[in-house]
């Protein structure tokens, strides 16, 4: 019986030995089979691994002898976060080089590709430490860096989605993405797991998801969701116990990283039609901590803050001030509830009775989040929470509808009709704030926008069809404002068509 590695172990599958033990496995096959990409979209990937080779890349990969034992393991989970990382100065200077011809060739900056960065993806998904962050930028020319230069190939693909929408833009977009997911998946195999390739993941995981391409979004969180797991992402550290400013920093970006790979999780489960494909990320327990409360002390570019003032569990009251990111957090977690309970498939007196605990809890946390928006003057920094929020709510009351409709006691035609009365007041609600929503303000806003619009567009046309349903010649227009907000997110979110 021939050995396995422990990064097959840890992943489940079997390892590949070639007929010849003196080679490695093809670079090629092990890409396109992690990229899950198939028909003509493999010469797309074979294409741009001949340029990786070119870039000498393939030197890096690990081969077998003949007095070799086993395959070397490429991932050591045991001591992953004292092991010092092993650097290979060609590999790093290959790939810094390789971004930083590529960010040029489109005519961008560095700084341009964190400035775009900061004023969308991250209004949202406020994650990175930006003082930190530019003070790498600054000597990163000179000090080469691959998963740094990974991060920043990342976030230029995301930029790109913000540009117009042209035929050339979407193609050099597809040829960025092909490029940074080869790119990707090698330093998984070569390196041990950072927080700049969780981070990487998660933007090419919401790249995808932007192009529709959902089952690679799936794979892509799963990388990221193991890698955090080696890093111990998912540990509860209390943020009193760090003694100095860098640990606080340091503490409070694993900690957002880690929330944002839930979120991340969370919003493309939302997109799978049947809402029954198991959560990669577990909810954590009640006593884990949430994201610093104060998004604006996290971004002030100064280090002058401490979380263990702002910082609390997810078990803190509501009424408890929030930023918007925090408030992303609670809602994901409120998400993850739910969708796991429609995955457990409870009976219908339980279901009644969660989704009546569940409907409170989001209606009280919902109406908090828009006096916040309020309190801080923008309803923009706040729309991911908004809209998930939302989202939430229709699919809780749309599970209880669907389970309860053809039921004849008397407590399941109860609930139906309140889910539908739930559905009819939540549309008109999501309808009102699209009617004010300013369009220049588009490239801020988070997925579940677009999501929580087709939901409400699916359960409108549903409602309708049904016999006895409270819809009122007011909504008259209610589809006409839904298909206007998605036909404008197209420019941005591609699979705002289907």
């Amino acid at each position: 019986m021939r050995p396995s590695c422990e990064r097959c172990i840890h992943l489940g599958i079997s390892c590949r030995y070639d007929h010849n033990p003196t080679t490695a496995t093809p670079l090629s096959k092990t890409l396109v089979r992690d990229l899950n990409l198939k028909g003509p979209r493999q010469t797309e990937i074979l294409f741009h691994l001949l340029q990786i080779y070119e870039l000498g890349l393939a030197s890096e990969l690990p081969t077998l002898d003949r007095e070799q034992k086993e395959i070397p393991s490429l991932v050591q989970r045991q001591d992953v976060q004292n092991t010092p990382q092993v650097l290979h100065p060609d590999l790093d200077r290959s790939i810094t080089m390789k971004v930083v011809a590529i960010i040029n060739a489109t005519e961008k900056s560095l700084e341009k590709v964190a400035e775009t960065y900061f004023a969308t993806t991250h209004t949202w998904l406020t994650t990175l430490y930006k003082k930190r962050f530019y003070e790498r930028l600054e000597g990163f020319r000179s000090n080469h860096d691959a998963e740094f230069a990974m991060l920043l190939l990342s976030m230029h693909i995301l930029g790109k989605c913000w540009s117009n929408q042209s035929a050339e833009v979407d193609d050099t977009a597809r040829s960025i993405y092909i490029t940074a997911k080869c790119m990707f998946s090698t330093l998984q195999s070569l390196r041990r797991p950072s927080l700049d390739m969780v981070q990487s993941g998660l933007l090419i995981a919401i790249y995808e998801m932007q192009d529709n391409a959902l089952e690679s979004a799936y794979l892509t969180i799963w990388s990221c969701t193991v890698m955090g797991y080696d890093l111990g992402l998912h540990q509860n550290a209390h943020p009193g116990l760090c003694e100095a400013p860098l640990q606080s920093w340091a503490l409070e970006e694993k900690r957002r990283i880690w929330w944002g790979v839930l979120i991340a999780d969370r919003i493309l489960r939302l997109q799978d039609s049947e809402h029954m494909r198991p959560l990669v990320v577990e909810n954590p327990n009640l006593d884990f901590y949430l994201p610093s409360m104060d998004d604006s002390v996290w971004n002030s570019m100064t280090d002058d803050w401490s979380p263990s003032h702002c910082c609390f569990p997810i078990s803190t009251p509501f009424s408890q001030w929030a930023g918007s990111f925090c408030r992303l957090a609670q809602v994901s977690y409120l998400l993850g509830t739910i969708l796991d309970l429609k995955f457990q498939k409870p009976s219908l007196d339980l279901l009644m009775e969660r989704v009546s605990d569940f409907d409170q809890s989001l209606q009280a946390l919902l109406t908090i989040i828009q006096e916040n928006a309020t309190q801080a003057g923008s309803f923009t920094k706040y729309c991911g929470s908004i809209a998930l929020s939302l989202s939430a709510l229709f699919l809780l009351h749309q599970y209880q509808l669907e389970s309860t409709i053809n039921v004849a006691s008397e407590a399941c035609q109860q609930a139906a009709s309140l889910s539908q009365v739930a559905i009819t007041g939540l549309i008109a609600m999501w309808v009102d704030i699209l009617r004010v929503f300013p369009s220049d303000h588009f490239i801020q806003l988070s997925p579940p926008c677009l999501y929580g619009s087709y939901q409400a567009a699916y359960l409108h046309i549903r409602l309708g069809q049904m016999k006895g349903c409270p819809i009122t010649t007011s909504f008259d227009d209610t589809l006409d404002v839904l298909r206007d907000f998605m036909s404008k997110l197209l420019q941005v979110w591609k699979n705002a068509g289907e």
